[in-house]
Formats: C-alpha cells, structure tokens, sequence
C-alpha cells in the first residue's frame, strides 16, 4: 500500500496524512554568487520520518538521504529491525528466534535462515505438541493437521534452513541464501504465527465472549 505504512507493533495499515507522517530535513551546503545574489545550494540532504500508527499510538522513525554525499534509500533506524512485536502468549524462545532473524537477515542472511528453521521446529513442537528427533519427521507428523501445500511450504523451509545449519560437504560448492529470500522465510515464519497461535487465540476470545452474553441472558 504505497499511501500507507504499516505498523511494525500491531500490524495495522495507517493512511499517510500530516498527522501519522511527520518529516524533518537537514541539509548541508555552500552559499554561491551568482550575478552579485547570493544563493544557498544544497549538496545533501537527510529526511527523517516519523510514522505514527493510528491503531496503536506507536511511531516507527526512518531516515533517507538524498545528494552526493548521503545517497541512500529510506531506511528504518526505530525499532532496529522490520520485526512484529508479537503477544506474550506465544512462547518467549519463539519470538526470541524470529526476532533474532529478522535482526540479522541482511548482516547473514543464513544465520536468519538457521533462525527461521530453529523457529518453525519450536513452533510444531509447542504448538502442535509433537516432538520427533528430527524437524523432518515433526512435519511429516503434521499429515491430518495442515494441508498439504503447507506441510510442502513447512519442507520447503526446513531445507533452506538446513543450508545454513549444515553447510554442503564439498566445499568447493557454494550454497548461499540472499537477504531476499532470508526475508520470505521470515514471511513464512510471520504468516503461521497468525494461522496458529493469533487466530486460535481470537478465536478462543470470540467463543467466551459469546458464552458470556448467553450466560447473562439467562439470568433475565
């Protein structure tokens, strides 16, 4: 949504407006005669943004910098990392590993990828309460749980996870995962958060909040 932001805390959209975008702009420069006036030109220049998400109230600070000197795309200085700020009623060592790889899935796009799989592993195990002595058949054990083209994702992930947890045996091949794909495996990891653990909770949320309002229209 190129008009909007979205919030790493909650999630949510925001529209850009005068009041959820706010810009400041340092610029650096010379003053230079041109025909006796005096005319102030600019060799750089930085933009920094705050977005404040009307969902939340919390504001994420970017900085981009334009000129010679601090060319560069918009980057995000607050909070450190593109990282959701997940409920504490998914396990803490699960939001640890993603944090973790979200951290650093530029710096070492295969630690992120390591991370991601450690994640997934920790994952099946809290939530769907198996535990096998290896991811591979922790997934396979999810058969009549998922459907198959997530069981096919969930591989997907323990494979590229792998590259980075045990590096090919021939050393003369290389095997490396991009900050790209470091990105979509976070994707992933943030996407099954939502299926299971968030969904399951709002779900459970809805069901007592029904349960109350018939109980109470018992009692009339």
């Amino acid at each position: 949504m190129k008009n909007s932001f979205k919030c790493p805390y909650c999630g949510q959209f925001t529209p850009y407006t005068s009041e959820t975008h706010i810009a400041h702009t340092l610029t650096t420069g010379s003053d230079s005669e041109i025909l006796g006036t005096k005319e102030q030109i600019f060799d750089s220049r930085l933009a920094l943004y705050y977005d404040i998400c009307a969902a939340c109230g919390k504001y994420t600070v970017s900085v981009e910098g334009f000129g010679k000197e601090v060319d560069f795309t918009k980057k995000q200085i607050f909070p450190v990392s593109d990282v959701m700020h997940y409920p504490e009623y998914i396990p803490e060592q699960i939001r640890k590993d993603y944090e973790e790889a979200c951290a650093i899935k530029n710096l070492s796009p295969k630690a992120s990828a390591t991370l991601s799989r450690r994640c997934l592993q920790g994952m099946i195990r809290d939530f769907w309460q198996i535990e096998e002595n290896t991811l591979y058949k922790e997934i396979e054990s999810l058969e009549n749980k998922v459907d198959p083209s997530q069981k096919q994702i969930l591989h997907a992930l323990r494979k590229l996870g792998n590259i980075g947890a045990h590096p090919d045996n021939d050393v003369s091949k290389i095997i490396d995962i991009e900050p790209d794909e470091a990105d979509k495996m976070i994707k992933i990891i943030e996407l099954l958060i939502n299926e299971w653990y968030i969904s399951r909770f709002e779900k459970e949320q809805l069901y007592n909040d029904v349960l109350a309002i018939s109980d109470s229209k018992k009692s009339h």
